[in-house]
C-alpha cells in the first residue's frame, strides 16, 4: 500500500524532523517505512545530504524507492 502522508503528520515526526527526512531523501510515508525508521534517523543525525558523497547518494535514494 502507498502511503503519501505528509511526514510531519506521523507521529513523533513533526515539521523539523519532516524537514531532515526531505533532505536526506525521504519524501513520504511510504520511503520511511521502506528505509526504515532507525536507518532514517542514524542518517539524519549523522551527515546532512550535502555532506554524503556523491556516490552514496543514489544507492540511499534507491533504497527508498
Amino acid at each position: 500500500m502507498f502511503r503519501t502522508r505528509d511526514l510531519a503528520y506521523l507521529k513523533n515526526v513533526g515539521n523539523e524532523n519532516a524537514g531532515r527526512l526531505t533532505e536526506v531523501g525521504i519524501y513520504s510515508e511510504d520511503n520511511l517505512r521502506r528505509f526504515a525508521a532507525v536507518s532514517a534517523y542514524n542518517l539524519i543525525k549523522e551527515k546532512h545530504w550535502n555532506e554524503i558523497s556523491g556516490q552514496r547518494k543514489p544507492q540511499l535514494r534507491a533504497q527508498v524507492g
